[in-house]
């Protein structure tokens, strides 16, 4: 399926939406010393709300561009593969491999003991337990995509009823799979919604009209106050609700409604993605989208650290540092892609995976000239 230019802008900043809530989830702090309502309110909204519906998104759309394009084969695959190592698997490693050294000096620094020479030890840390919680994701992403001719084929054998089957067992918080490493082999979630992608795109279902994500004001103002009051209900009803590895069996009925607002919370991000896309604001949009994968990247250990105690040391309280550290991490890793771009073009491109815009502005500068040079001379 080729994808219309209105739908590919959309992607791009629904992945910048989901890239910043990935961002405001880690960067959470409800466990905050006292009691503030409102502040714990909107914290939770962000980060066990809105903020979950951002995974799934983020599997849907890599299952779905996955399989977009030509028709899937061997050959297909193996290029798409190459693919995903070079601009997904390769600056993972740099950024974990950099972060494990970072921490290892830092260890160093406070306790004088020296860095670990055992390379399973190493090799254990890089692979298993990267320093960062974004990159469990990653993990899962990359099994998906080795598993994909297999998906490929059941997608095709069982049609609709796979995603349905995979959905509901999802929706009913059920995981099929063990734990490996400590993290299940493929949470359901991932798979899920991988595979839904997947049959989106394979089945040619037609999203180049957008349709859907351009309804009217009343009918979404509806979704609006549903969606609003199912997240005060689960709130009210489930205040520490935890959505990972939780070892607590929460009542049917809140994972049912945790499950359906994070459904509701994907057409929302899609909604808003849509009309920012036909905003006066799109053009920058478009351009932040360039660097969100290297914001993913680089969000977590050491900035987040750093910045906590930054601004303990500035006397920031606890029940404030969530807005003004996410603030402050959002605004130092635009500004530090921003410069990377600019002074180390390729060096950046190759880190962003090439889906930074000033690449491809690039690109499009060099094809315009070679196509004015082929005029001149033939």
């Amino acid at each position: 399926m080729k994808l219309s230019a209105e739908a590919s802008d959309v992607i791009k900043i629904v992945n910048l939406l989901a890239i910043m809530l990935i961002v405001a989830i880690h960067y959470h702090t409800r466990n905050f010393p006292g009691y503030f309502e409102v502040n714990f309110i909107v914290q939770e909204f962000i980060h066990n709300v809105i903020g979950r519906s951002a995974v799934p998104l983020f599997a849907a759309l890599s299952g779905f561009l996955f399989f977009a394009g030509k028709d899937f084969d061997l050959e297909v695959y193996w290029r798409k593969l190459l693919s995903r190592i070079q601009t997904i698997l390769l600056p993972c490693l740099l950024i974990i491999a950099t972060t494990w050294l970072y921490k290892q000096l830092e260890w160093y620094w406070s306790s004088g003991n020296g860095v670990t020479t055992s390379v399973w030890a190493i090799l254990n840390s890089l692979l298993f337990y990267p320093i960062g919680s974004q990159f469990w994701f990653i993990r899962d992403l990359l099994i998906l995509i080795v598993l994909s001719p297999y998906i490929f084929v059941l997608v095709h054998r069982f049609a609709w009823v796979l995603p349905v089957a995979l959905m509901l067992t999802w929706f009913f918080d059920l995981q099929p799979f063990p734990l490996f490493k400590g993290k299940f082999f493929i949470h359901i979630e991932m798979l899920a919604f991988f595979v839904l992608g997947a049959y989106c795109s394979i089945a040619k279902l037609n999203v180049s009209d957008l349709k859907l994500i351009k309804p009217s004001f009343a009918p979404f103002l509806s979704i609006l106050l549903i969606y609003f009051f199912l997240a005060a209900l689960r709130i009210y009803v489930e205040p520490r609700f935890g959505a990972w590895y939780s070892r607590i069996d929460y009542p049917f009925i809140v994972v049912c409604i945790q499950k359906s607002l994070i459904l509701m919370g994907i057409y929302i991000l899609f909604v808003l993605a849509g009309r920012l896309n036909r905003s006066k604001g799109k053009d920058l949009m478009l351009r932040l989208s360039g660097y969100s994968f290297f914001v993913f990247l680089v969000h977590d250990y050491p900035l987040k650290q750093i910045l906590w105690k930054v601004m303990l040391e500035l006397g920031v309280s606890q029940q404030w540092i969530f807005y003004l550290r996410l603030s402050a991490a959002l605004l130092i890793m635009f500004m530090a892609a921003f410069i990377l771009e600019w002074f180390f073009p390729r060096f950046f491109s190759w880190l962003s995976g090439g889906r930074n815009a000033r690449r491809h502005a690039l690109n499009a500068q060099n094809k315009t000239a070679a196509s004015q040079v082929r005029a001149r001379y033939y």
